[in-house]
């Protein structure tokens, strides 16, 4: 049964389509994919995101697996370290946004206190927020939503 508005209008913004059926969009969890080269980082982060109704995932260590797996995933959002292993966020931000056919995600950057020179050098349009680490999950949560 299609979805419809008090005017009998379909209302395809409210709504997106599962497996199950049509789901209003206010009741779909927010997906995050979390990139970070410190593992144990990543797993304590998912959990304190998944604990405040977020839909987490963790990335591949290697940052050159990202784009692809980022593509297939199709995040809302990407909550990523400044630095890895061989790479800075700022190169990988072309190359998984590049991986997208339409809109890519928006971009959430965690950084430390001696990171605020590369911060300085400016930011892509999408990134929509940068968090210094260590964060309170609450705050972060609530950017994200």
């Amino acid at each position: 049964m299609p979805v419809t508005d008090n005017r009998g209008i379909f209302n395809i913004a409210e709504f997106s389509v599962e497996k199950e059926g049509i789901t209003p969009m206010s009741l779909r969890k927010v997906s995050v994919l979390i990139i970070s080269s410190n593992q144990d980082f990543l797993s304590l982060c998912g959990q304190m995101l998944d604990d405040r109704g977020l839909h987490t995932t963790l990335a591949p260590a290697d940052p050159s697996e990202v784009p692809d797996f980022a593509a297939r995933l199709k995040p809302d959002i990407i909550l990523s370290d400044l630095w890895f292993h061989g790479m800075d966020v700022l190169e990988l931000i072309p190359l998984v946004n590049g991986a997208f056919e339409k809109e890519p995600p928006k971009w959430i950057i965690m950084f430390s206190g001696e990171d605020h020179a590369m911060l300085r050098t400016g930011l892509p349009k999408q990134v929509s927020y940068i968090i210094e680490k260590p964060f309170d999950a609450d705050l972060l949560a609530d950017r994200i939503y």
